[in-house]
């Protein structure tokens, strides 16, 4: 096993994996108590309830998220993470309330498309954005490659940084499909990292190695294959996950 992400290590990500676990199991303990107090008519916290519950499992999809990201770092075959994303997605479509942040749903669009997921797994996804109801030029992109009848908007982004520079790439390649390529370089090296500098995960690889799970443009690795694009040059380049765009290849 080849480890995919420089900053980590074997140990590192087993551990970050084996943390995350147990922060889910911890939870799933906890939703038990909580339903069985509800069965009772008594509140566990001062929230309501429910409440609790559905924070307790938005909790648990970036938990779940990061040991996807941390298995792929590390270096473990696709079908593992194929186990984990049909566990992942259900989960966002029952308890996602709102996208925050364009970068879950993001990658978990661009993993479904790169590990050709099923439908029925794909579009949970779709639901979420469905029911978020703003528009997105990326988020669309990507749901129209499996959904052709789903409409595009231009010029439209939830998060404009870094994935403003994304419809650009798309319009390249319509024209010139080796000048996309270098388009897309540019936004893996200039644009993609520095534009998440807001994440609570920005540098986490110098802040504690022992949490840190890896930084992936999985969005990049869609497009070169909605795209047709050949990423030769692209091989090695960091935050490209070209082991994932070729799994299928062998």
């Amino acid at each position: 096993m080849t480890v995919r992400d420089k900053y980590g290590t074997i140990d590192s990500f087993t551990q970050v994996i084996r943390e995350y676990s147990e922060y889910i199991r911890e939870d799933e303990a906890d939703i038990e108590y909580i339903r069985e107090k509800e069965k009772g008519g008594v509140q566990a916290y001062s929230l309501p309830n429910n409440e609790v519950i559905a924070n307790t499992h938005l909790l648990d999809i970036n938990y779940r998220l990061r040991i996807m990201l941390a298995s792929y770092s590390m270096g473990l075959e696709i079908e593992e993470l194929r186990k984990q994303y049909i566990v992942i997605a259900p989960l966002f479509a029952e308890t996602w309330n709102g996208i925050t942040t364009v970068v879950p749903i993001l990658q978990m669009l661009s993993i479904g498309i790169l590990i050709n997921i099923d439908d029925v797994y794909f579009d949970k996804l779709v639901q979420v954005v469905e029911k978020d109801g703003r528009k997105d030029f990326s988020l669309d992109f990507l749901i129209h490659y499996r959904k052709p009848d789903w409409n595009i908007s231009l010029n439209s982004y939830i998060q404009k940084s870094p994935y403003q520079h994304i419809q650009n790439i798309v319009t390249m390649a319509q024209s010139d499909k080796k000048e996309a390529v270098i388009c897309l370089k540019q936004y893996l090296t200039k644009y993609w990292y520095k534009g998440h500098s807001s994440e609570a995960w920005y540098n986490l690889h110098k802040k504690d190695i022992n949490s840190y799970f890896g930084y992936w443009s999985f969005e990049s690795g869609a497009l070169v294959k909605v795209l047709g694009l050949d990423d030769s040059s692209l091989k090695g380049l960091q935050y490209y996950p070209y082991d994932m765009v070729h799994w299928n290849e062998k």
